[in-house]
């Protein structure tokens, strides 16, 4: 503080904006809010750690705050819910009653969008008649 003094001047240690620890406090509330779903929470954790490793590497996370914020993020990533598969979709689909069969094509009746197949191209002809007999192209006997 003798810096003050001599007409220095001293600077208050960096703060944590109140938007930047608005967002981050928003983020932590929905990983509360969807503590039912194991999911969702998941993907609330990950956007609050993805914002917080912005933040820090932006440098708008002050030096002190940085080591237990992402120390924080990270034990809270470690204890996330693990999310189950959604059901496969053969098991949607076997209690779901088949449509009607009047409205499904014949199994043998072609998709109606296949274009039809193309006739096979005819042989080229040949661009000179076969020779009748071997002859000498000009060289004489």
């Amino acid at each position: 503080m003798a810096a003050a003094g001599c007409g220095g001047t001293t600077q208050a240690p960096p703060k944590l904006r109140k938007a930047d620890a608005g967002a981050l406090a928003t983020l932590a509330r929905r990983v509360e809010t969807h503590a039912g779903d194991a999911c969702a929470t998941r993907r609330a954790i990950s956007a609050l750690s993805a914002k917080t490793h912005s933040l820090v590497a932006a440098g708008r996370v002050p030096l002190r705050l940085r080591a237990p914020l992402l120390a924080g993020v990270r034990t809270l990533a470690a204890d996330a819910p693990r999310c189950a598969p959604a059901p496969a979709a053969t098991t949607a689909t076997a209690t779901t009653p088949a449509p009607a069969a009047a409205h499904a094509p014949p199994p043998h009746a072609p998709p109606t969008h296949a274009k039809p197949p193309k006739p096979p191209k005819p042989a080229k002809p040949h661009p000179e008649p076969p020779h009748p007999a071997p002859h000498d192209h000009g060289k004489r006997r």
